[in-house]
C-alpha cells in the first residue's frame, strides 16, 4: 500500500498529464453530487470546480503545453457533462464550464510564458477562496427559490464572455504568429533548397547544371540570336601541387576565396559558375574585346592577391581560355574552343588569357 502511494506521488511529481486528467475527473464527479446534495445551484458547482481547476492548471502549465491543457479540460468537461446527465438528468454546470474554458486557455498561455509563479499562484488561490466563500454565502435553500441576485449572474456571465472573447483573440493572434513563422520557415527552407540545387557548396557560385540551363535558355531566346557573347574557361595553375604540399584545406580555401574575388570584378551581366574541380567558366553577354579586357583584369587581380593559409601567403595564378565566336557556332562548339585555348595556355607559360587568334 505504501509503495503504491509512493509510486502515485512519483507520477504526480513527474506531472503526468494522464494522471492529472484522472484527478480532475474524480474531483469534478465528487464535487458535483456533493453540491447537488447540499442544494447548491449549478453556478456554485461551477465555481467550486473552476477554483480547483485553475490552481491545478497553473501548477501543471509550466511543464505542459497550454493548448494540451486546454484540450484536457475540454475533454474532461464533456465526460463530466455526459456522466451527470445520465445519472441526475442535468449537466450540472458543464455548459458554463465549457464556455469558461476559453478563459482558462488565455490564463494558461500567459502563465506559461512566465518564469516565476511566486506571485501568480498566491493571488489565484486567494481569489478562488473568495469565490468559494461567496458561493457558500449564496447557498440555495431547500426550496426551489434561488437567493442569488440577478446581478451576480450578470457579472459572472459578462466576465466569462469577455474572458472568452479575449482568449479567442489572443489564441487567434498566437495562431497567426505561428502560421507566419511556419510560412517563413518553409519559405527559407525552400529558398535554401533552391540555392543548394543551383550553387556549388564550396564556392557559393553557380554550379555546372545551372550554368548549362542558363545557356540553353539564352540560346533558345530569339532576341539573342544576333547578340555578342563569349565564353571563357579557366583553372588554377599548379592546383594539384598546392593540394599536395599545403593540403586540401588550403585548396578549398583558395577555391572559395578566388571565386568570391573574381565575382566582385565581373560585370553584372555575366554568368559565373564552377565547371568542375579547379575549373571555372564565365559567359559574357558582350563582344570578345570587352571580355578579354575583363579577363585580363581578373588574371592580374588573382596574380597579385595575397591568399593566406595558416598565416602564410600562397602564390596563385590562373590560365584562361576565351572563345571567339566569329560565326554563329553553337554553344557546345564555343565550349570546346575555350577549352582548347585553355590547354594551349597551360602548355605555353600559364598565367595568361588565350583567345583563338593567339593559338595560330
Amino acid at each position: 500500500m505504501i509503495s503504491t502511494f509512493r509510486k502515485a506521488l512519483y507520477i504526480l511529481y513527474k506531472k503526468d498529464i494522464c494522471v492529472l486528467c484522472a484527478i480532475l475527473c474524480i474531483l469534478h464527479l465528487f464535487l458535483a453530487p456533493w453540491a447537488f446534495y447540499f442544494s447548491y445551484d449549478f453556478v456554485t458547482c461551477y465555481h467550486l470546480c473552476a477554483a480547483l481547476f485553475t490552481v491545478l492548471m497553473i501548477l501543471y502549465s509550466r511543464t505542459n503545453s497550454p493548448y494540451a491543457m486546454f484540450m484536457l479540460m475540454d475533454v474532461e468537461t464533456m465526460v463530466y457533462g455526459f456522466v451527470m446527465t445520465a445519472k441526475y438528468g442535468s449537466p450540472m454546470g458543464a455548459e458554463i464550464l465549457s464556455i469558461g474554458i476559453m478563459s482558462y486557455l488565455f490564463v494558461l498561455v500567459i502563465i506559461s510564458n512566465k518564469k516565476s509563479m511566486s506571485a501568480i499562484l498566491p493571488i489565484t488561490i486567494t481569489t478562488n477562496a473568495v469565490i468559494i466563500m461567496l458561493a457558500f454565502k449564496y447557498k440555495n435553500s431547500l426550496s426551489t427559490a434561488t437567493p442569488v441576485p440577478d446581478l451576480f449572474y450578470t457579472v459572472h456571465n459578462t466576465a466569462c464572455s469577455l474572458a472568452g472573447l479575449l482568449s479567442i483573440l489572443f489564441a487567434a493572434m498566437q495562431t497567426r504568429q505561428k502560421i507566419k513563422r511556419y510560412h517563413l520557415k518553409t519559405k527559407n527552407r525552400e529558398n535554401y533548397l533552391i540555392f543548394s540545387a543551383n550553387h556549388d557548396a564550396l564556392t557559393k557560385i553557380l554550379n555546372r547544371r545551372k550554368f548549362i540551363s542558363i545557356l540553353r535558355e539564352y540560346q533558345s531566346n530569339d532576341a539573342h540570336k544576333n547578340s555578342d557573347f563569349a565564353i571563357a574557361i579557366f583553372d588554377i595553375d599548379g592546383f594539384k601541387k598546392i593540394n599536395d604540399i599545403q593540403g586540401h584545406d588550403c585548396g578549398d580555401l583558395i577555391l572559395h576565396d578566388m571565386a568570391q574575388l573574381i565575382k566582385q570584378h565581373l560585370p553584372k551581366t555575366t554568368v559565373f559558375a564552377r565547371w568542375g574541380g579547379e575549373e571555372f567558366i564565365i559567359f559574357f553577354t558582350s563582344n570578345v574585346k570587352t571580355a578579354h579586357r575583363v579577363l585580363e583584369d581578373i588574371r592580374s587581380t588573382v596574380d597579385l592577391h595575397p591568399f593566406i593559409f595558416n598565416k602564410k601567403p600562397v602564390k596563385v595564378s590562373i590560365t584562361i581560355g576565351l572563345s571567339n565566336p566569329g560565326n554563329p557556332d553553337t554553344f557546345a562548339m564555343q565550349l570546346i574552343e575555350a577549352d582548347k585555348n585553355l590547354m594551349y595556355g597551360k602548355q605555353n607559360g600559364k598565367n595568361q588569357v588565350v583567345t583563338t587568334g593567339d593559338t595560330k
